[in-house]
């Protein structure tokens, strides 16, 4: 027995599905994201800390060094801070000093530190003040439950207080981040009729990064893809992701760096 097929009723549904497809308008609007810091976290270390060091020496002798220090991020994930007159703690004397911070935030909830620390002060009971430095340099810690942490590598502690010596030694470094910060984060798209607008990058701690937007839209795919980039104007530049949603805003994928993280979805 011979089976004979039509095959112009065959082509209905691929000529349907096509037209269907065809039919599809580039998504237009506003269309927002959320994302876990549990899973696809955004960092932002800005805010003030309080450290206290247990620094030990090569011959197991201990003392703490405690400080404040408060220090901001740019778009680039670059850490930076400057201040004086803060109170400063080298084993039982205090003291004041000026700092500067300087350091980095990367992908994996990475976090790297130098500490710089200058002043004078009276220093195991003198009458004369002694001028001093102080360095802790944190090559590889990360955040953890709320903390930025040593890692593999304990910090490092210099201190050098003129006529009476110095301290050098090792510390686990530990300092809570600021309450608000929990490395979640929502992504807002405002795409205009060209597939123009821009993207909000909205943190825990309330900041928010805006972002140009820009894309194409392909009626063959269904899908818009994104570009989103930093500008001096809203002191982004350094942040940047593409992002793909197909015509009713479903969201396919994040990538790119905000805040010197790479973000992968």
């Amino acid at each position: 027995m011979t089976i004979r097929l039509n095959v112009r009723w065959l082509l209905v549904p691929v000529l349907f599905l096509a037209l269907q497809v065809s039919r599809a308008q580039a998504p237009q609007g506003f269309y927002d994201y959320s994302f876990a810091g549990d899973s696809l976290p955004v960092w932002d270390l800005t805010g003030d800390y309080n450290v206290t060091l247990p620094v030990f020496d090569k011959n197991g002798t201990e003392t703490d060094v405690s400080f404040g220090f408060s220090m901001a991020q740019n778009a680039k994930g670059t850490l930076s801070g400057t201040g004086g007159a803060i109170a400063v703690a080298i084993g039982s004397d205090f003291v004041a000093g000026f700092y500067r911070v300087t350091g980095k935030v990367t992908s994996g909830s990475r976090v790297s530190l130098v500490i710089r620390i200058t002043g004078d002060g009276f220093f195991g009971g003198r009458t004369t003040s002694s001028s001093y430095s102080l360095i802790v340099v944190l090559a590889d810690a990360f955040i953890s439950e709320g903390q930025i942490v040593s890692g593999g590598r304990p910090a490092v502690v210099q201190a050098n207080i003129k006529g009476l010596g110095s301290l050098s030694g090792k510390a686990d470094f530990s300092t809570a981040i600021p309450d608000n910060m929990d490395g979640s984060w929502d992504l807002t798209l405002n795409i205009g009729a060209t597939l123009a607008g821009t993207g909000t990058v909205s943190l825990s701690n309330g900041r928010q990064l805006i972002l140009d937007l820009k894309g194409k839209y392909s009626p063959q795919t269904g899908l818009a893809k994104l570009a989103l980039k930093g500008t001096a104007e809203n002191s982004s530049v350094g942040s940047q992701t593409k992002v793909v949603i197909s015509s009713v805003g479903d969201l396919l994928q994040v990538q790119g760096s905000l805040l010197g993280q790479k973000v992968l979805f």
